[in-house]
């Protein structure tokens, strides 16, 4: 790890709500109700080691409350049995920064501090299914998540493959070969960070560029996979969650009351365009053009 990465200017702990003891006995009996649900005790795998996920997310003010719902019982159903074997253990962490990035960098740190093996981002305004940690780190790959519905008109996927923007309506099972998707709901291998701190140890992990190629801006999840792919990592869908997931806004968004036409998603037309180019500004290569880090 760098001295960069090492020292993340964002303020992460574990999510406040968790020291409620109200909160908390009410996690501990949906998770006693659940093993008992399954009338067994959770299997062991003495060839498997446990799997240790943060679930992590950034966020500016309040979480929308549909998000803590699913929070929850995310954390309730990791009391049930594995029928693999394969623990799952869970770490929470939480960051409240007005600069995502920042955020998002934050929690991969707080992760590496609690000995994680890998990071599962959920965006605040997100919704998701009690199972999610557990059908993501069952596909045993390094950079796995959902694909969701913008919340902008008119309302594309945000995973993108071979330039155009991709759907997962009436789509199963897992695709991969994807050049980007949205953080909201990920799950990431460590060591996809270690790799990038060995390879760019100035750089951070996340940050918000700009694109030549796309003549437009670039968000800081474009940004990190761009670079975990130019390492040699493979981005994967799992379309069945994809449907399963909601993005809220004034309406919860989902691949049910949309339709797409990938061959008119190239997101350049969904973004819109811009004819000048900041100076020195290039994110299309990973560590080329990025605004530099004003020294301490």
């Amino acid at each position: 790890m760098s001295d960069f990465n090492d020292n993340p200017a964002a303020s992460v702990a574990e999510p406040d709500f968790l020291k409620d003891p109200g909160v908390k006995a009410l996690i501990e009996n949906a998770a006693r109700g659940i093993r008992a649900e399954a009338g067994e005790s959770r299997p062991s795998d003495t060839n498997a080691a446990p799997v240790k996920v943060m679930l992590g997310f950034p966020c500016h003010g309040d979480p929308k409350r549909g998000f803590m719902i699913d929070y929850m019982n995310l954390l309730a159903n990791s009391a049930r049995p594995r029928p693999s074997g394969r623990e799952v253990h869970i770490h929470c962490g939480n960051t409240v920064d007005s600069i995502l990035p920042r955020g998002r960098q934050g929690l991969v740190q707080y992760a590496f501090e609690k000995g994680c093996t890998h990071l599962l981002t959920l965006d605040a305004d997100m919704r998701f299914p009690p199972d999610t940690v557990f059908r993501l780190v069952d596909h045993g790959l390094p950079i796995v998540g959902a694909n969701y519905v913008s919340r902008r008109n008119p309302y594309p996927p945000t995973a993108c493959k071979g330039g155009r923007m991709i759907t997962s309506k009436g789509k199963t099972g897992v695709e991969t070969g994807f050049d980007y998707f949205g953080l909201g709901a990920c799950l990431i291998d460590l060591d996809v960070f270690r790799a990038m701190s060995k390879e760019w140890p100035d750089l951070p992990y996340f940050q918000f560029g700009w694109s030549t190629s796309e003549r437009g801006w670039i968000g800081e999840d474009v940004y990190m996979m761009r670079r975990a792919r130019a390492l040699g990592y493979d981005l994967a869908i799992d379309h069945d969650l994809s449907n399963d997931v909601r993005h809220i806004g004034d309406m919860e968004f989902s691949f049910a009351i949309v339709d797409h036409d990938e061959a008119d998603m190239d997101p350049r037309k969904i973004a819109g365009t811009i004819d000048e180019v900041p100076p020195g500004w290039n994110t299309d290569k990973p560590g080329e053009g990025a605004p530099q880090m004003a020294a301490e």
